[in-house]
């Protein structure tokens, strides 16, 4: 716990949805500080943009939270509703799940609770995970989405009051590139609990990989290691059993498992940490990503050693031969892997050393202070100031300019009259001249 419990606050906490922390790292990650603040004292509202399994709506509630939906933009549709929403929980601060819950969300909360900061939680920065994905499939579509979440992005990071992200890596990419733009940035890394009782190595059999595949970089991990390494590995490996878990499996991944009499994909696991716990060896053959990659978290919070990609690992100040196997090519990825399986020495070497890393770098307690001292240094600083009347009318003549931009003023402009009349109409354009982008 932090000593510094004075000032309790009325927290809004907006992502896509309710936390869904058995599906996903980030999502265990949200939780997890949900948890943390409310031990700490503070009353949180968490807002749904949309709704998804009702279990996951109550396991909030059961903690203490009030929780509400937007789903269908029931809140987004009127002005007048949303404001009386905001003004009825008077929020202090507002923690922003992505940039695009940001974008939408943050007019709306700088225009009628001028001094409630605004945190833009990244969880990984959008813009670099895409961009090298870009790079890898070197397709013009890509590079146009690149293109335009790093304009999103970064609208969105200008604005907020304070920027989290996961990694010192992460934190440095932003100041190097907004290097002329006074932003705060904030490092709270992904949160995982250690197990106390764990299985010894003659216990545990067969190599896993663990992911949530609506993320496409699981997904392509997945791929890469069935079609350049897998054939390698069972030169070495012949009959060792490969498990492919987690949530929302494509169905390339069941015909892999057609051909493969050793390959078995779960689908959703109610406890991961138990199948994580009966393997020997975890696997992150990442091609791309960004921030922290919370397998190798779970993995090391149930003593299961990992081989992973440079990408899969990086971020998280891990030494090869030390906590992790560090393998780039389909043949020192396979070999990686056979050396932790056959090597007990090695193995329970880096099963403790993994153990460790959670519990001093990523468990509740060690993330507990960071977190708090983050929500203090924010709460220190000035919100934003509202854009000035040069500046908006500036933003009017470029929208009167670009067809697109002229095209979508009149939709809300016909939209807020439609709901609202003219007091819906005039809100909508106090929102639209607050935007400080």
């Amino acid at each position: 716990m932090t000593e510094n419990k004075t000032h309790k606050l009325r927290m809004l906490i907006a992502y896509p949805s309710f936390p869904e922390p058995d599906t996903a790292a980030g999502w265990l990650r949200i939780f997890e500080i949900i948890k943390i603040l409310l031990s700490n004292g503070n009353q949180i509202t968490f807002l749904a943009k949309r709704e998804n399994d009702s279990k996951y709506r109550k396991a909030l509630e059961d903690l203490g939270v009030i929780c509400v939906s937007d789903d269908h933009g029931s809140l987004l549709k009127s002005v007048s509703v949303f404001e009386k929403f905001l003004r009825k929980h008077a929020f202090e601060s507002a923690i922003l799940g992505f940039y695009d819950i940001y974008n939408q969300y943050a007019p709306y909360i700088r225009t009628f609770l001028p001094n409630c900061h605004l945190i833009l939680d990244t969880v990984d920065l959008h813009f670099l995970r895409i961009r090298r994905r870009a790079e890898l499939s070197n397709e013009f579509t890509e590079n146009e989405l690149a293109t335009k979440v790093e304009l999103e992005e970064s609208k969105a990071i200008l604005h907020a009051d304070s920027v989290w992200v996961v990694t010192n890596l992460e934190r440095d990419i932003l100041f190097q590139k907004f290097k002329n733009e006074k932003i705060s940035v904030h490092v709270v890394p992904i949160i995982h609990r250690p197990k106390d009782q764990l299985p010894d190595y003659d216990r545990r059999h067969g190599i896993i990989f663990l992911g949530g595949y609506r993320h496409h970089p699981n997904v392509d991990g997945v791929h890469y290691f069935m079609k350049d390494i897998l054939s390698l590995l069972r030169k070495i490996l012949p009959d060792v059993q490969v498990t492919i878990a987690g949530s929302y499996p494509p169905d390339e991944f069941h015909k892999y498992a057609e051909v493969n009499p050793n390959l078995k994909v779960t689908g959703f696991i109610d406890d991961h940490q138990l199948l994580l716990s009966a393997h020997r060896v975890g696997i992150v053959p990442l091609r791309y990503g960004a921030g922290m990659k919370g397998k190798i978290g779970e993995y090391f919070a149930c003593g299961l050693p990992c081989v992973s990609t440079t990408i899969g690992a990086e971020g998280m100040d891990l030494a090869h031969g030390r906590e992790i196997l560090v393998a780039d090519s389909p043949i020192n990825f396979a070999s990686a892997i056979e050396r932790i399986y056959h090597d007990r020495h090695l193995w329970e070497s880096l099963s403790i050393a993994g153990l460790q890393y959670v519990r001093s770098r990523l468990s509740p307690s060690a993330v507990e202070p960071i977190l708090m001292e983050a929500i203090r240094l924010t709460r220190t600083n000035p919100v934003m100031p509202k854009t000035g009347f040069l500046n908006v009318l500036l933003k009017l003549v470029k929208c009167l300019t670009n067809p697109t931009k002229l095209i979508n003023l009149i939709r809300s402009l016909v939209t807020s009259w439609t709901h609202g009349g003219l007091p819906e109409l005039w809100a909508k354009y106090r929102i639209w001249s607050t935007h400080n982008w």
